[in-house]
């Protein structure tokens, strides 16, 4: 029915701190309407309950500012507000924007990861957010 790629975080100020993203979520748009009902925000739950599963704290998307999130907030996600938008071209790779700019808004659900079965809850040697870390251009890939 349709797919969802989570990953590192595109923004460097969240990579390393227990949070994933949402990249991307595509479904089938040649199935009949009521097959298709509610895949988004199937998606995005279980997106975020593999992400509680494999131990992260918080789990983000973005989606366009004039979109209304419904499939997010079905799922049990939280607007947090605008993020800023801005075009593909940057002074190191100088491109005609044609689109305008479109502003963002950061969707987000706080996560409650558990201890795997039988795990010590003993203080560790490694920072608190060393385990959290995914390896670059690691992700997983959820389809329903």
């Amino acid at each position: 029915m349709g797919v969802v790629t989570v990953g590192n975080p595109v923004a460097p100020t969240f990579n390393g701190r227990g949070i994933v993203e949402v990249n991307r979520l595509c479904i089938r748009g040649d199935l009949h309407p009521m097959l298709r009902w509610n895949c988004c925000s199937k998606l995005y739950g279980h997106a975020a309950s593999e992400a509680e599963r494999r131990g992260f704290k918080r789990i983000i998307t973005y989606t366009r500012i004039d979109e209304d999130g419904a499939s997010l907030r079905g799922a049990g996600w939280i607007c947090e507000g605008a993020a800023g938008g801005r075009g593909w071209h940057s002074p190191l790779r100088a491109q005609s924007n044609r689109n305008a700019w479109i502003g963002k808004q950061r969707w987000s659900r706080t996560l409650s990861p558990k201890p795997a079965a039988g795990a010590l809850l003993q203080p560790s040697a490694q920072p608190a957010d060393a385990w959290f870390t995914i390896p670059e251009k690691a992700g997983c890939v959820l389809a329903v």
